[in-house]
């Protein structure tokens, strides 16, 4: 079959919009109502992807009907449904409780959507050095063979995985119901050396953001899904702003002004 005999695919529809309509139902009909709605937003992303608009009124042919089958089978092998989180919800389960100062005592959260300020990004990181070109060599055994030391092994991951239902990364609501507006966001994100496009992948990520004190947006990234396949790293214990601020470094004795700012520029302190 031509591809342009293909798209666009045409959406399923649900047998009961009222049962839509209530979203969280527990009921059977519930549930294909959610399942329904899933395939409907692969059939956008792919003919997004064909360069087609949505499958409107076209008539349903028997490769569209194989494509949906399989499209909602892929949708049931994700495993149980997953709630929407509301978004004070999601910033307590990302963010581990640490909210903002004064979103804690107002009761609302941190979390920002996109476009609401400006994005607090460096203005372009392309010609900064690499981590293992900067570390010292025990550090970069690490980084050797596609961090392979620092990986679980597929059976370590399954071990992890497996029993407790999939992560679902948590994406900012702009960037979920905005193609434009999403691929906006990459492509800044891309000329500023933040990114890079490969063919193949590997892992999900997602992106939200949360207000700065200066109003601008701070991006994060959700890699739960990407930390779980890393090894548990061993415990350290980081020292406190309080400890920071303690810290003293002697000065040398009898130093001119011109050799204390020599001796000052050479310390190894950032």
């Amino acid at each position: 079959m031509a591809r342009g005999d293909l798209f666009p695919v045409p959406s399923v529809e649900a047998t009961n919009s009222d049962a839509c309509a209530r979203g969280k139902s527990r009921s059977r009909q519930g549930r294909r109502c959610r399942e329904a709605a899933l395939v409907n937003e692969v059939v956008k992303a792919l003919n997004w992807c064909g360069g087609s608009s949505s499958g409107g009124d076209s008539p349903v042919t028997s490769d569209h009907e194989d494509v949906l089958e399989h499209i909602h089978s892929c949708v049931l092998a994700v495993g149980p449904d997953v709630e929407e989180l509301s978004t004070q919800e999601a910033a307590r389960a990302l963010l581990k409780g640490r909210l903002d100062y004064s979103a804690e005592k107002s009761g609302t959260t941190s979390l920002a959507s996109y476009g609401r300020g400006e994005l607090s990004l460096p203005t372009d990181v392309s010609g900064s050095p690499m981590v293992s070109e900067v570390c010292d060599d025990a550090a970069r055994v690490y980084l050797e063979d596609d961090c392979q030391r620092m990986l679980r092994s597929s059976s370590s991951l399954s071990e992890v995985r497996d029993g407790k239902p999939p992560i679902v990364p948590y994406m900012d609501k702009v960037l979920s119901s905005s193609q434009r507006r999403y691929t906006q966001f990459i492509n800044i994100l891309h000329s500023r050396g933040l990114v890079r496009f490969l063919t193949c992948r590997r892992e999900e990520v997602a992106f939200f953001f949360v207000l700065k004190k200066d109003g601008r947006l701070r991006g994060i990234v959700d890699a739960r899904r990407v930390n779980e396949r890393f090894k548990v790293p061993p415990s350290v214990d980081l020292v406190t702003a309080e400890g920071l601020a303690r810290v003293e470094i002697p000065c040398p004795e009898g130093l001119s002004a011109e050799e204390f700012t020599a001796w000052e520029k050479e310390l190894d302190v950032w």
